[in-house]
């Protein structure tokens, strides 16, 4: 698929074009993910639990990268929609930026270095 980069850095690559009703912010939405590091070490996924992540969408509860990629911005950047399913490139200062990230609570150490690129699969169910 044909990968667009955005004004700010972010990329995606739409493997499946969604119909439907388009999210807005403050909605409450289901969205399975994996997250990766570019090395493909999964360090995040909602399929491995075998259950959707449900959140409400704000700029408080999400990485600013995911938001975007979920919202979009403007035409050449839609927003996702239901069935739709999305590859997205998040650089670091749309992700955990300077910062480890996926720290565990106990003694591990964190699974994502900071300034970390993290390559998502998105899948909106709605």
């Amino acid at each position: 698929c044909e990968w667009k980069v955005m004004e700010s850095g972010l990329s995606f690559c739409d493997l499946v074009v969604g119909t439907g009703t388009a999210p807005v912010k403050g909605n409450v939405i289901r969205l399975h993910y994996q997250g990766r590091r570019e090395d493909g070490f999964v360090f995040d996924s909602s399929y491995n639990r075998g259950e959707p992540f449900s959140f409400q969408l704000n700029s408080a509860g999400v990485m600013k990268g995911i938001y975007e990629a979920i919202l979009g911005s403007g035409d050449e950047f839609p927003p996702m929609r239901p069935g739709g399913k999305r590859k997205v490139r998040v650089p670091p200062e749309l992700g955990f930026g300077k910062n480890p990230g996926m720290c565990p609570r106990f003694w591990r150490p964190c699974t994502v270095p900071a300034n970390s690129v993290l390559l998502y699969d998105l899948e909106y169910l709605g």
